[in-house]
């Protein structure tokens, strides 16, 4: 290698800066003289300072997200931030639609996203990169840029540190961007609106759901309700079920709905007795491959994005009948993980999973032609925040990592509604999940467009 080439990056003596493919790639086209322009001249890319303050519960300050949580579905702040002791905290909020770049994190350096509406008026952690362009007509096709697979290869090439790894800010406002025509550029800018729109709109509809659900079940227990501090009692009979029987948690007020603990309980069925199919593959050893079948763990999948952090070998993965593939309209649970984290977490599957493989700690609930609840329904009895989820996590059992098992899951008994109302509730659901997955695949579009621009421009395949 020639010698003046050393000093062009961070890395001047690290080789394998100068082998990975991205770096390849940035200096194809950088050869490309008047035909891109660098990052920095057509954005502001800036992070702000170091954050100090008095960190409190979210309700009593600013609520506060970190940087892996601004691609979760549902962001839950954990921790706020005291107004009063944070200096200059205009420059930690975003404003929707401002594009984020994650500079550090095992399998996050390089990956972007829009902020949306549920971003507003939170504090932002410093790690992502806040990119403003200067033209906000170029705003989506930056954004696209960024998308691109061949972008984040030249990203993680300039990445450095021995765990993780991260980027800095002149390696981003370093990368040369092609140059489109006006009429690109608007094209992109309005799918990069209807990504935006159709997240927010996601969100909407499930909240509404939410509420009509609650207001049909009734109240529930809050954490600080007099039961849930001073403790509980219920029958000895109680006892004798579940897989932990002398586990309180699973008959703490928390865990338990109202309509479980009246005397004139409302009519339930439980999952399996309402026609769903209920199963769970074997485990599997999966080998990795970087150009094998996209394979999805169960946090990838409350994640915005439609690309899985892995690819595997092809093959049955435990599951001899669909080979670890996913059905539309399979409610798929997370079955493996932390209470705090997606451990209980459910979602609705759709066509944009055809051909990806779930990983094998997601159970599968598949409704069959006899069944009497709207799929749509049971995915927000059990996924609501306060009368849902609480009481799949205490279906849970184990000490360091925590499970479900299917037989409990499919004992778990679900309040019945008007058939009216059920199918209101479902319906909104169910636009909630279309939304998702149509900005989902909207994005992986425009991502593969802005590819294609990079491989013309670049003369091979990046």
């Amino acid at each position: 290698m020639r010698a003046p080439r050393l000093r062009d990056g961070a890395r001047r003596l690290d080789a394998s800066a100068h082998l990975l493919p991205g770096h390849a790639l940035r200096r194809k086209l950088q050869a490309q003289s008047g035909r891109y322009d660098r990052l920095g001249d057509l954005a502001t890319v800036w992070r702000p300072a170091s954050l100090n303050g008095t960190a409190v519960p979210p309700n009593q300050g600013f609520p506060f997200f970190r940087s892996s949580q601004l691609f979760e579905l549902r962001p839950k702040p954990a921790k706020g931030f005291q107004p009063d002791r944070i200096r200059d905290s205009q420059r930690w909020f975003v404003r929707p639609g401002t594009i984020l770049l994650a500079r550090t994190g095992t399998g996050m350096v390089g990956r972007v996203v829009l902020a949306r509406d549920v971003h507003a008026n939170k504090l932002i952690s410093r790690d992502p990169m806040r990119v403003k362009p200067l033209c906000p007509r170029q705003r989506g096709w930056i954004h696209a840029f960024l998308l691109a697979p061949a972008t984040r290869a030249m990203m993680t090439a300039w990445c450095y540190g021995k765990d993780s790894g991260y980027i800095d800010l002149p390696h981003v406002a370093d990368l040369p961007v092609p140059r489109v025509d006006e009429k690109t550029a608007a094209d992109f800018e309005e799918d990069t609106r209807r990504i935006w729109r159709l997240r927010d709109d996601s969100l909407r509809f499930t909240v509404e759901a939410e509420a009509l659900f609650a207001r049909a079940v009734g109240k529930t227990f809050s954490p600080r309700h007099p039961e849930a501090e001073s403790g509980f009692s219920i029958p000895f009979h109680h006892l004798k079920h579940g897989p932990r029987s002398l586990d309180a948690w699973r008959m703490h007020p928390l865990a338990c709905c109202p309509w479980e603990r009246s005397h004139d309980s409302r009519p339930s069925t439980a999952v399996a007795e309402a026609g769903f199919d209920i199963w769970q593959p074997d485990r599997y050893k999966r080998v990795a491959a970087p150009n094998g079948v996209p394979h999805w763990n169960g946090s990838d999948l409350l994640q915005t994005s439609l690309e899985p952090a892995k690819r595997c070998l092809d093959g049955a993965f435990g599951d001899p009948r669909y080979r670890g593939r996913v059905g539309p309209n399979w409610i798929l649970l997370v079955a493996a993980g932390g209470t705090q984290g997606s451990l209980g977490a459910s979602l609705l599957a759709s066509n944009a999973l055809r051909g990806h493989v779930v990983t094998s700690h997601v159970i599968r609930i598949v409704p069959r032609a006899d069944a009497t609840m709207p799929r749509g329904y049971l995915l927000t009895a059990l996924s609501h925040p306060t009368l849902g989820l609480p009481r799949v996590r205490a279906l849970a059992h184990g000490s360091v990592v925590q499970h479900i098992v299917v037989p409990d899951l499919a004992r778990l008994r679900v309040v019945r509604l008007h058939p009216r109302r059920e199918q209101a509730v479902a319906d909104l659901a169910e636009k909630a999940a279309a939304c998702r997955w149509r900005a989902a695949l909207l994005e992986h579009q425009i991502a593969q467009r802005a590819q294609t621009i990079l491989r013309d421009l670049a003369g091979s395949d990046p």
